[in-house]
């Protein structure tokens, strides 16, 4: 079930609450109706207006009043009390020092720093103690006087002071400005020397950190003296062997040249030796060839032999020794003894060719026998420069954490040195910013006036019409706030859509409009048109004959049957056959109330039947007995004509509570219903007053019988919570209801 719903418990009609028995259709059942926000009534009291609102549109002349009469302690107190001002500017231009630059133990401040300072409250209050104004003007004042800007790209520092006094403005401005000078100055030189004791203090430990690190050097390579021979020894070793090494395998590579050398030039003789052979020989065979006739025997042998040669020669290039390639040319024609000239071609530049080629031959040998002389060298010094570096490795690693050790020595030395180096140079420009006589602010322009000098007459006089305003319409607003407030019976009647009915001349509500719609208004009558006119809603709101209207108390005991008595006689005087139902009291407690309904009816009628229950007859021992409610729901003998009492007015009748109390609901029992369904055949209009909503369970079973619902709001009562949830839960439930009666 949602939050904003209702449960909801209904009884048939015709079944006693609480009665156990066979008969069916008397179970109770149970629903959930959504809660459904109330269809607002035209009659109903409409949203206040915000008190602003309202005092503007009702209260405008008097707002206005006010204003006016406001304007003149407004003008009196700017024109008394208003001061001239006058807008005077210095300003400053801050260069800084050269040796700033120079060292990073001394930062130059911004220019926003600066501005910062000069509006500083210690330093306004000594340009004040200087200048003995202290019975004139405060650090407060001063401060919100004064408005200093910096400029960080021009390094411009801009002073605006508003003073009322001219003369004393610009002597209090360039003071401030001189003062500020001088003291940034000081400043400076403070800062410088606390700068300098530390430097100095830090070069003191830089120096004793240098002659530590220098002793510790030393005292290493004392102890480690010595060991550094091999170190020494096996590289010299090593780069001789490697001189020796690089100058064999120059040589190795000069007779490998040669060698090329050599067997191409061999070749090459080789092959031209073996190619003048071969020529000779054939030239020889073929000069020879011509002093024979074709076809002669020494012919064909010749021509043989020629052919012989020129096989030969075709393998001139397969022959690198001139001797091999001799012998087979020698051969072709050897067995031909009877030409004993066939072999005779040698020439003595052939003779000299071939001992040529055999030198070159002999060279050949010669280089390749200093080939390899040179290349066994070569292995040789390769294996010992092998060893050589195996042993320097080996010497590198048995010293190379002592190497490691000192080197580091050797760095923090170096640093040692450094850092003292770099506090030394930090310590001389201190020195330099500390004895510099420069001043790091100049005045660029000293305290002048623009000639435009303002008032404050006008932020005067605004604020002082504001204020005496507020004083004034204070009381208008009040006085509006009071007079419209809002009673809990119009708050009730707003929030549900309710229409706010009145019952008496101080509270009344309804007034007719030219269109003809009601409205809520006030009146001024002695109460008896106000029920009339209450009357006159009641009807024209049930127009159904027999209708029951149930007047419900909201939130107080006080029973409405004073109220519904006033009203019957109201109805009755409109042709209306009123019946008056006291449901929410016993007799005891209503015997004052009813008593207008019978005052001067004689005590009984001529067969002895009583009239009035409110009197006591005269002649009796006891109260005369008459049945009311209560009695009806015990006796199931009584009828309604033993309850019904005819009162002094020809069309009122009435009905009261009973001796005793009402049974625990017994408002929703059958009997309530059978009394309800015969009185609507009797009378048009039956008005009934019904518990107060504080039994919320009575109010509710009654409702359901009901045609109309209104609840009477005791006057200046504040409604709980409680009581708003009664409402919310019969209009959840369709009950009728009507209004509430104030």
């Amino acid at each position: 079930m949602a939050t904003g719903d209702i449960e909801i418990t209904s009884v048939p009609d015709g079944a006693d609450v609480g009665a156990t028995g066979p008969d069916p259709g008397t179970a109770l059942s149970t629903y959930v109706a959504p809660r459904t926000p109330p269809k607002a009534s035209p009659l109903a009291p409409k949203e206040r207006e915000p008190l602003i609102k309202s005092t503007l549109r009702k209260r405008w002349w008097l707002l206005g009043i006010c204003c006016i009469v406001a304007l003149g302690p407004a003008y009196f107190v700017g024109h008394q009390f208003a001061t001239m001002l006058y807008k005077i500017k210095g300003e400053l231009e801050y260069h800084g020092l050269p040796e700033m630059a120079r060292t990073s133990a001394y930062n130059m401040e911004p220019v926003e720093a600066h501005a910062e300072l000069l509006q500083s409250p210690a330093f306004l209050l000594t340009v004040i103690e200087k200048r003995n104004m202290a019975h004139e003007l405060d650090v407060l004042g001063l401060t919100n006087s004064l408005d200093v800007t910096a400029d960080s790209r021009s390094k411009m520092i801009t002073l605006n002071l508003s003073s009322s006094d001219l003369v004393k403005g610009k002597e209090l401005l360039d003071d401030l400005m001189e003062m500020y000078v001088q003291r940034a100055v000081e400043d400076r030189r403070n800062r410088a020397t606390d700068h300098v004791r530390h430097a100095e203090e830090e070069l003191f430990r830089a120096e004793a950190n240098e002659d530590n690190c220098r002793k510790l050097l030393r005292n290493f390579n004392e102890k480690n003296f010595g060991t550094e021979f091999e170190q020494t020894q096996i590289p010299d070793t090593l780069r001789q062997y490697t001189t020796a090494y690089n100058a064999a395998v120059l040589a190795q590579t000069s007779f490998k040249t040669q060698i090329q050398e050599y067997n191409a030039s061999r070749a090459a003789e080789t092959k031209d030796l073996n190619r003048k052979l071969i020529e000779a020989k054939l030239s020889n065979v073929k000069s020879h060839l011509d002093k024979y006739d074709p076809g002669s025997q020494p012919h064909a042998v010749l021509s043989r032999v020629s052919r012989e040669l020129d096989a030969v020669a075709k393998t001139v290039a397969n022959y690198d020794s001139p001797v091999k390639f001799k012998e087979q040319v020698d051969a072709v024609g050897k067995n031909l003894t009877s030409y004993p000239w066939l072999n005779q071609y040698i020439t003595p530049d052939m003779s000299d060719q071939s001992t040529q080629i055999d030198k070159m031959t002999e060279e050949g040998k010669k280089a390749e026998l200093g080939l390899k002389t040179t290349s066994d060298e070569v292995a040789d010094l390769k294996a010992k420069i092998d060893e050589t570096k195996k042993n320097l490795e080996a010497a590198n690693n048995a010293i190379r954490p002592q190497l490691e050790e000192r080197k580091a020595f050797v760095d923090d030395l170096q640093a040692a040195t450094n850092n003292k180096q770099l506090v030394r140079s930090q310590l001389q420009a201190l020195r330099q910013i500390k004895a510099s006589p420069v001043k790091e602010l100049s005045i660029v322009c000293k305290a002048t006036w623009d000639g435009k000098p303002t008032t404050t007459f006008k932020k005067l006089f605004a604020l002082a019409f504001m204020g005496v305003s507020l004083v004034l319409v204070a009381p208008v607003f009040g006085a509006e706030y009071y007079l419209s407030r809002e009673s809990p019976a119009d708050e009730t009647a707003r929030r549900f859509g309710l229409p706010l009915l009145s019952r008496g001349a101080l509270s009344s509500r309804l007034k007719r409009h030219k269109t003809g719609e009601f409205a809520l208004s006030r009146t001024t009558d002695d109460g008896e048109d106000s029920l009339r006119l209450l009357a006159l809603r009641i009807q024209q709101s049930l127009r159904r004959p027999g209708a029951v209207i149930v007047f419900s108390p909201l939130e107080h005991n006080e029973s409405p049957i004073s109220l519904i008595c006033k009203l019957a006689v109201c109805f009755a005087e409109r042709e209306e056959l009123v019946l008056v139902v006291d449901a929410g009291a016993t007799l005891a407690e209503s015997r004052s109330t009813l008593s207008s309904l019978f005052h001067g009816t004689p005590h009984r009628t001529a067969d002895g039947r009583p009239l009035d229950p409110t009197l006591v007859d005269g002649s009796a021992e006891t109260p005369m007995a008459t049945f009311g409610i209560s009695d009806f729901l015990c006796n199931e003998e009584l009828e309604i004509g033993d309850l019904v009492l005819h009162t002094k007015y020809t069309r009122v009748d009435c009905i009261h509570g009973g001796v005793c109390p009402p049974p625990r609901e017994g408002l929703a029992s059958r009997r309530i219903t059978d009394l309800l369904e015969l009185s609507r055949g009797r009378y048009s209009m039956i008005l009934v007053a019904g518990p107060s909503t504080r039994n919320q369970t009575d109010v509710q079973l009654l409702a359901a019988r009901a045609d109309g619902m209104l609840f009477t709001v005791a006057p200046n009562t504040p409604i709980s919570n409680r009581g708003h949830e009664v409402i919310q839960d019969l209009i959840d439930l369709d009950a009728p209801v009507m209004g509430l009666i104030g």
